[in-house]
């Protein structure tokens, strides 16, 4: 309940332009997040689509608030909260975009185009490839 609140209120600041309380909330929920405890120590059934759930949801939150630093410039911001992403899920290209635009952005050229080649290694992982959307960001930065 906690946790949903917290999202809430975020939402709603970073829709205000209050990006100070947005990120303070977002750093609360992602202190409240225990998604993946969740799923490892209760295995019963009924609590997987709870974390699963849960997991997307913060998934989908880590995505605005790394956005919203990116859009603030904050690039070694966006970039952390990329990253933590990644570590949520290691197959979210969402997350590999955004530490490409934020590691352009801080003129580290060479750290996108490898993170482009991770981002690919976790895919071929699962038996998929990059989405057309990820390709183009890597095609802009390989130019």
């Amino acid at each position: 309940r906690e946790f949903d609140r917290a999202l809430k209120d975020a939402d709603h600041a970073a829709r205000k332009d209050d990006f100070e309380a947005a990120f303070s909330l977002w750093a609360f929920a992602g202190h409240l997040y225990r998604g993946k405890l969740l799923a490892k120590w209760l295995n019963a059934e009924w609590c997987k689509g709870k974390a699963s759930s849960t997991q997307y949801r913060w998934l989908e939150t880590l995505q605005r608030w790394s956005n919203a630093h990116y859009q603030r410039e904050e690039y070694n911001k966006g970039l952390e909260v990329a990253r933590r992403m990644q570590e949520l899920d290691s197959t979210e290209e969402a997350a590999y975009r955004l530490a490409m635009k934020c590691l352009v952005r801080l003129d580290r050229r060479d750290a996108a185009l490898r993170e482009y080649k991770r981002c690919v290694e976790a895919l071929k992982a699962i038996g998929e490839s990059p989405s057309p959307e990820t390709q183009r960001c890597y095609e802009q930065i390989r130019r």
